[in-house]
C-alpha cells in the first residue's frame, strides 16, 4: 500500500503543489502581514485574517484575536507537517483551503453551533452542506462517498490523502477546486458525474489516477494548468467536445501514449505533454488552419508555434515552418540526436530543449532577432555542436548550462560570441 513519504519529502512535493495551486505569498514584511504567537495574519475590515503558522502544536486551538484584534477567519495555515487535531471556534470562519496542506491531520473539531461550518462525521463542510472543505489527510479508509447534495470540493479539500483509493462524487456536484486531490497517491479511481462544469489547476497532480475520463463533462470548457500534472500512472485521457482551452503543461509527466483533441480546442497553452516520454501521438479533430500534429510535433498554426514534440521521437529531427519553439517543447526528449530549424525562428522559449541528454548536435537555419530563452539547452550533457545562422537579439545566461560537452559553435551573428567566452567553447564562422 502507498504510505506517506519521510516528512521532508513530502514538505518539499506539498509546498511544490501550493506553489502551483495558489498565488506566490511573499514574506510577511512585503505584504503588511503580522506574525504573533507563531500565527501570522493580515487586517481586513478591522479584523485579522490568518494567513499561516509557523508553530509545532499537534493540538491546535484556533485563537478568537491576536494582539487584541478579533479573528475573523483563516485563509490558510500554510504547509503543516505538525497539526495532527485543529479547533475551529464559533467566531472564526475557514476559508476555501485553509486545512488543505495539513498533511498529517487526523480530528477538525467545530461546535455544533458554529455559524458558518460543520461536520458530517470526520468530514469538515461549509454549514449548508454544499461545499465539502476539508477531509483530514490522515483519517484512515481507503473509499469515500461525498454525500448527496453536495455542489462543490474546496481547494485542496483531499490533498495528500494517502490512504484513499476510491471517491464516489455525486450528480450534484458542480465545482472541483484547485487542488482538490492532488497529491492523493494510492487514489486510482474517480469517477467524475456530467454535472461538473469547472475543474481547478492541479485538481488531480501528483495522484495515483489511471485513466482521466471527462468525455461526459458537456459544460466544461477549460482543461486547467496542470491538471493531472504528475501522475506517474495516467495512461487514458478523454476530453469533452465542449472544451476550448487546454492549461499550461496539463498533462505533463504523465503515461500517455496519446490523445483526441475536439475541434472545439481554440487555446493550448504550455506543452501540455512535457516530459510524456511515451507520447507517440496527438489526434487534432479540429480544422488544420488551428493546430495540426505532423510527427512529431504539434503545432499552432496559427499562433505559428511549435508546442510539443511526441516524447518519443528519435534521432535526426527537423522543425515545421514556425516562428516560435514554445516552452518545454522537447523537455526529456531523451532520444533526438539531432535537431535542424529551417524556418525564421524569432523565440526559443523556456526549457525547449531541457534535459535532452541526446541531443548531440543543432542548426538554427534563420535566426531572426532571436531570443534563446532561460534553460533553453540546460541538461543538454551530449550537446557538441551548436550552429546558429542569422541573428540573435537576446540569450539567457542560463541557456547553455551544464552543457559540458559542448566545444563548437558555428555562428555569423556576432552577438552571440560573447555568450561563450571562457567556457573553453571554439567559436567559428560558417564556411
Amino acid at each position: 500500500m502507498y504510505r506517506p513519504l519521510q516528512k521532508t519529502a513530502r514538505t518539499l512535493l506539498i509546498l511544490l503543489i501550493l506553489a502551483l495551486a495558489v498565488p506566490f505569498h511573499p514574506a510577511a514584511a512585503e505584504t503588511g502581514e503580522t506574525v504573533c504567537a507563531d500565527f501570522r495574519y493580515v487586517i481586513e475590515e478591522g479584523k485579522a485574517v490568518i494567513t499561516g503558522y509557523s508553530g509545532e502544536e499537534a493540538d491546535l486551538v484556533i485563537p478568537e484575536s491576536l494582539d487584541g484584534i478579533p479573528v475573523a477567519s483563516v485563509r490558510s495555515l500554510g504547509v503543516q507537517p505538525c497539526v495532527e487535531r485543529v479547533t475551529v471556534p464559533d467566531s472564526v470562519d475557514l476559508e476555501e483551503g485553509a486545512l488543505g496542506l495539513c498533511y498529517v491531520l487526523t480530528d477538525i473539531r467545530v461546535s455544533d453551533t458554529h455559524p458558518t461550518l460543520t461536520l458530517v462525521g470526520p468530514v469538515l463542510f461549509s454549514r449548508d452542506e454544499k461545499t465539502l472543505l476539508c477531509y483530514p489527510s490522515e483519517y484512515p479508509g481507503e473509499n469515500y462517498a461525498v454525500p448527496d447534495g453536495t455542489e462543490a470540493i474546496g481547494r485542496n479539500a483531499f490533498c495528500d490523502c494517502p490512504f484513499l483509493r476510491q471517491v464516489t462524487l455525486p450528480d450534484s456536484v458542480q465545482r472541483i477546486g484547485a487542488g482538490a486531490f492532488s497529491l492523493c497517491g494510492n487514489l486510482t479511481e474517480l469517477g467524475i458525474p456530467a454535472s461538473v462544469t469547472a475543474i481547478g489547476e492541479t485538481a488531480f497532480a501528483h495522484s495515483g489516477l489511471t485513466r482521466l475520463d471527462l468525455g461526459g463533462l458537456t459544460g466544461l470548457t477549460d482543461i486547467a494548468d496542470r491538471l493531472a500534472m504528475g501522475c506517474w500512472q495516467l495512461t487514458s485521457v478523454t476530453l469533452p467536445d465542449s472544451v476550448t482551452r487546454i492549461g499550461d503543461e496539463a498533462f505533463g509527466l504523465t503515461a500517455l501514449t496519446g490523445i483526441t483533441l475536439p475541434p472545439s480546442v481554440a487555446e493550448i497553452g504550455v506543452n501540455p505533454f512535457r516530459c510524456c516520454n511515451a507520447l507517440e501521438t496527438v489526434t487534432v479533430t479540429g480544422p488544420e488552419d488551428r493546430f495540426v500534429f505532423r510527427w512529431p510535433f504539434l503545432t499552432d498554426v496559427a499562433g505559428g508555434r511549435v508546442i510539443a514534440c511526441a516524447g518519443t521521437a528519435s534521432g535526426a529531427v527537423t522543425f515545421p515552418e514556425a516562428s516560435v519553439i514554445g516552452d518545454w517543447c522537447c523537455n526529456e526528449c531523451m532520444r533526438i540526436t539531432s535537431v535542424t530549424v529551417p524556418s525564421a525562428l524569432r523565440s526559443l522559449g523556456q526549457g525547449a530543449f531541457y534535459g535532452c541528454t541526446g541531443l548531440v548536435a543543432v542548426r538554427i537555419e534563420d535566426a531572426q532577432a532571436l531570443a534563446i530563452g532561460k534553460s533553453a539547452f540546460d541538461y543538454c550533457s551530449a550537446l557538441r555542436e551548436l550552429t546558429v545562422l542569422g541573428g540573435v537579439a537576446e540569450i539567457d545566461a542560463d541557456a547553455f548550462a551544464h552543457c559540458e560537452q559542448l566545444t563548437r559553435v558555428i555562428t555569423d551573428c556576432e552577438a552571440l560570441r560573447p555568450a561563450f567566452e571562457g567556457t573553453g567553447v571554439t567559436v567559428l564562422s560558417p564556411d
